[in-house]
């Protein structure tokens, strides 16, 4: 903001698109349109956790494509196709970008799957992943609506009950009922399976040496420890060595009565710790044993590792798709072959999805990569309608066409149709590059203007246009769940910018708050990690999240709903997250005015959670609030360890206001 020269606003795009936390930020909306979560199951219970094992790749995967802005067409390719790819089965090794595109096909993993479970792994639920799986691409990818076709054909749109089990049939070789993987076994390695071999291999005859080297070490020690057991034992009296001797040799619930008590009373004389046998090891004895450890050291040195990746792939031929009856597996109809909707093909040009073809990869069959390809064509009549409406959903709170997910009849129109089509145009003839979308709307002067307006003006423009349908005034629109958070982090001085890896571990309370569960992270600095990277889950989220309506997952979440309720306030004011990252927020600003005076810490409290200097009416309430306080909490008890007091309650004011909270 103090760059006054020309072109400013661009410089400040160009520098927030370039921006690592851009992907972090944008991300996270796919993330949610994806139904990601880190978690195997429905969620229902709220202290139990599944993990789902390496799921979080996938997350740090889609936050690196759209860093790299990654055409999103080929985001596309890899998520639905991935597998099919990368020549991943008879790799010698996985060259990076395989291991990225086996990686991608997470996308396909995040429906709600108990089969894990013995008793939950029936035909049902397997037919129900399947289909959620299928709700979840149409929705994010097609704009639609197609779960209705699954038992009639669709009220509203033209697709068909034969359309829904043709796109099923394109799905149906990665979640293959008949040949079903279960939930906790959905995952290969970050090597490819001849490398893997040879790993398992390598580490196997490490694991046969080190054994040998153990024993070898465990029975020098084993020998010290006799000999110091029949020094022990040949210090008690003659009569009670052998009975006492042959006591403690006797499994405990075995033992008589006088046993029992021999044991009780000496056998604790009798017992060598291993500090007494380290410290009575003769030289040769500790010879063996360190040569020993060390080769142990030096062999554990050389292992090799690999890890998870969850993964969609085909586990062998395709078993036929049937039209159901009415929906209902235990009823199939006649055999229908891969297909897409017919109404999004050209009249009399339907998309071939071949069954298997020629130049596929060796035990997958195509019909995800045809897709896919066809999924991403120049002329797809709403890929890339759908992700542009939802870029601007984003940024004025309600897209071009309101229902973002059904882009059908029963949804909404588009208000500006033609400005639709021609940033769905920009993207394609652009290379699908998404910052060059964000550059275009965020350069714009409906972007850049405010949410306010003269009397007048506000007046007039609500007889025309009172639902802002025209954008007439920006709208004004309250930041996520996570950005919430993240930015009281981040003005408190304490966000944590590590970028990736294993969700922060959480934990719900028995008071139902849900929080950060600090036993078990591995770096303490983790507390402080952006909201991206914490555990998500289905329904239990952060206490801090779920207020400011993070989603539940049900499927996927193509629109946030954003409320405005008590118990945000509640939270903001009585919560010890916010109430904790205030104090150290007045700790950032006392540090950051060493001179003490009053008017620069008001200043900087301003500046840091508001980005702008108060106002003089504001500096003048602001320095009574701090007077006043000082007076009332003059004699009161400090009960956390606090040094100023006032200026923390000035700083937690600062948070709970609706500038912090909202996008002005």
């Amino acid at each position: 903001l103090a760059d006054r020269r020309p072109g400013a606003w661009t410089r400040l795009v160009d520098r927030v698109l370039a921006d690592p936390r851009y992907g972090e930020r944008w991300g996270r909306y796919w993330l949610d349109v994806a139904g990601y979560v880190d978690i195997i199951g429905a969620d229902n219970d709220a202290g139990g956790i599944k993990l789902a094992p390496g799921v979080w790749r996938y997350r740090d995967y889609v936050v690196r494509s759209y860093n790299a802005d990654k055409p999103f067409d080929e985001f596309l390719v890899e998520q639905v196709a991935g597998d099919e790819l990368a020549e991943w089965r008879d790799a010698d090794r996985l060259a990076p970008e395989q291991l990225e595109q086996l990686v991608a096909t997470g996308f396909l993993r995040h429906a709600r799957d108990s089969t894990s479970s013995p008793e939950l792994n029936t035909a049902d639920i397997r037919h129900q992943v399947l289909y959620e799986t299928l709700q979840t691409v149409s929705t994010s990818l097609l704009g639609l609506t197609v779960h209705c076709a699954q038992c009639h054909s669709h009220k509203f749109d033209p697709i068909s009950q034969a359309d829904y089990y043709r796109l099923a049939a394109i799905f149906t070789p990665s979640l293959d009922v008949q040949n079903w993987i279960q939930a906790d076994q959905r995952h290969l390695h970050t090597v490819s399976p001849s490398h893997k071999i040879r790993i398992d291999k390598h580490n196997g005859r490490i694991d046969a040496r080190v054994g040998e080297l153990k024993k070898r070490a465990a029975a020098v020690r084993a020998n010290v420890s006799k000999r110091l057991k029949a020094v022990k034992l040949a210090a008690l009296p003659e009569p009670v060595r052998a009975d006492t001797d042959a006591a403690v040799g006797v499994a405990k619930d075995k033992r008589n009565p006088v046993q029992a008590y021999l044991a009780l009373k000496l056998g604790p004389l009798l017992v060598v710790s291993p500090d007494e046998v380290n410290r009575n090891l003769a030289a040769a004895e500790r010879m063996t044993v360190t040569t020993a450890e060390s080769e142990i050291a030096r062999l554990n040195s050389t292992r090799q590792s690999y890890e998870t990746i969850r993964v969609a792939w085909e586990t062998g031929p395709p078993a036929p798709t049937y039209l159901y009856r009415r929906g209902d597996y235990t009823t199939p109809g006649p055999e229908v072959k891969p297909g897409v909707p017919l109404i999004l093909d050209p009249p009399g040009r339907p998309t071939v999805i071949p069954s298997s073809g020629p130049g596929q990869k060796p035990a997958s069959s195509g019909r995800r990569l045809a897709f896919a390809r066809w999924l991403t064509r120049a002329d797809h009549p709403v890929t890339a309608r759908v992700i542009v409406n939802r870029m601007w959903m984003r940024y004025f709170g309600t897209g071009l066409v309101s229902t973002p997910a059904n882009f059908g009849l029963s949804g909404t129109e588009p208000t500006h149709p033609k400005l639709l089509d021609w940033l769905a145009r920009e993207l394609v003839d652009n290379g699908w590059s998404l910052k060059r979308v964000h550059r275009q709307v965020l350069l714009s002067s409906t972007y850049r203007q405010s949410t306010s307006r003269s009397a007048a003006e506000w007046n007039r423009a609500k007889t025309i246009d009172p639902a802002n349908h025209l954008l007439w005034h920006r709208p004004l629109k309250r930041l996520e769940s996570e950005a919430v958070r993240d930015s009281v982090l981040a003005v408190s001085g304490q966000v944590d910018l590590l970028q990736g890896g294993p969700a922060v571990p959480i934990k719900a309370n028995s008071d139902s708050s849900v929080v950060i569960d600090s036993s078990k992270l591995v770096r303490p600095g983790d507390v402080n990690r952006r909201s991206l990277y914490l555990t998500c889950r289905r329904n239990y989220h952060p206490t801090e999240l779920s207020v400011f309506d993070q989603p539940t997952v049900a499927n996927n979440c193509t629109r946030r709903d954003s409320s405005a309720v008590v118990l945000q306030s509640l939270v903001m004011l009585n919560g010890s997250f916010a109430m904790n990252r205030a104090r150290l927020f007045a700790a950032r600003v006392r540090s950051e005015t060493p001179g003490g005076d009053q008017a620069a810490r008001i200043d900087r409290a301003f500046r840091l959670s508001l980005s702008r200097p108060p106002s003089e009416e504001e500096q003048g309430l602001a320095i009574e609030l701090l007077r006043r306080q000082a007076v009332e909490l003059s004699g009161a008890k400090n009960t956390n360890g606090s040094t100023d007091r006032p200026l923390e309650h000035l700083c937690h004011m600062l948070l709970n206001t609706s500038e912090f909270l909202y996008v002005p």
